[in-house]
């Protein structure tokens, strides 16, 4: 099977990955399905390094998580107004701890995830994990988001409603990739997108994938990240 993969990914990319085509299976029903990535013809190469896998969670965590999740922001209003402009109605906090044991267990499958994504002895994760709650009309902006910060792995689960993700080239505009981020879903930009291509959420009006409104409402997101290389120790 995997002497044909190449072949698969270019095949995808250049009918828009309406077709779908399984790259690699894990546990718990999870899976990287295509279907739900659309690239450009002239982003066939840098598609690769953007996966998503459907069902990542199950019904009962995701609504354990959410439950947890809003504890936290129990008294925090939505900002409209981020220190980079680069959020609009959200909140956001970061946690090590999870009070949960299901919390515990999906926390340990994601950083899991995120550690396996490329094959890097030397990669480490940030301890805590990034909490993002968009409000309804909240959206992000595109963005690359700083080598200061985090390195060459970003992983997200989704959680409520299902939304898009916009990747584009930084210089090369005619690169796009549209993610269908469904609830329950998780997306990992590696190396290329993640370097070299902002992401953003579109905002609610926009949020349109293969010619269809994704109705995006409220949306969380729990991100987690690797240390930038000058902080390895």
């Amino acid at each position: 099977l995997s002497r044909f993969l190449p072949q698969l990914k270019s095949t995808c990319c250049r009918f828009k990955l309406n077709c779908t085509y399984l790259l690699l299976s894990s546990n718990r029903n999870s899976t990287i399905l295509h279907r739900n990535i659309e690239c450009s013809p002239s982003a066939e190469k840098e598609v690769r390094f953007a996966s998503l896998y459907e069902n990542f969670i199950t019904e009962k965590e995701h609504d354990i998580l959410v439950e947890e999740v809003d504890r936290s922001f129990r008294r925090s209003k939505y900002q409209y107004d981020h220190w980079d402009n680069a959020i609009i109605g959200y909140r956001e906090t970061e946690k090590v701890n999870w009070n949960n044991s299901v919390c515990e267990a999906v926390i340990n499958r994601l950083r899991e995830a995120t550690k396996n994504a490329v094959q890097d002895a030397t990669m480490e994760l940030i301890p805590s994990i990034h909490v993002l709650d968009l409000a309804s009309d909240g959206f992000i902006k595109p963005h690359i988001d700083s080598t200061k910060f985090c390195g060459r792995v970003i992983a997200g689960l989704s959680l409520l409603s299902p939304s898009v993700m916009r990747l584009v080239h930084q210089t090369d505009t005619a690169k796009t990739i549209d993610i269908h981020l469904l609830s329950r879903s998780l997306y990992i930009l590696v190396d290329e997108v993640r370097y070299h291509f902002t992401h953003e959420i579109l905002p609610s009006p926009d949020s349109i994938f293969k010619n269809g409104l994704v109705e995006k409402d409220r949306r969380i997101s729990i991100i987690a990240r690797c240390k930038p290389t000058n902080l390895i120790a």
